[in-house]
């Protein structure tokens, strides 16, 4: 959701904050003005929360996987993404969430 919100705003297609939306310009009746959130059916702090649990996704997959590393070396264990995870009071099915939302921006 937050991806096509933020990508409409790159267009000039969704008000950004402070922005007037359709209906609500004083004046010309024919100009363009972007939809705002409320236009789209989606309140700015839902917005907001789909942009946190990107972005904890985006970190969480920035730790290197640890499957397969050896554990009989010594030396201090990797930091898992689980724990990583944990550490941040995230539930485990926060996380797996996370992750899944946290691939590629735009899907590129």
């Amino acid at each position: 959701m937050p991806d096509g919100v933020t990508a409409g705003r790159d267009r000039g297609e969704v008000a950004r904050h402070g922005q007037r939306g359709p209906g609500k310009d004083v004046g010309e009746t024919d100009v363009f003005s972007p939809a705002t959130a409320a236009d789209l059916g989606v309140r700015r702090d839902e917005i907001h929360e789909a942009r946190a649990i990107r972005r904890a996704g985006e970190l969480i997959n920035q730790i290197k996987s640890a499957r397969g590393a050896r554990t009989d070396l010594g030396g201090a264990p990797p930091l898992s993404r689980k724990q990583a995870a944990a550490d941040a009071g995230m539930s485990p099915d926060q996380a797996k969430q996370a992750q899944r939302v946290g691939g590629d921006r735009y899907g590129q």
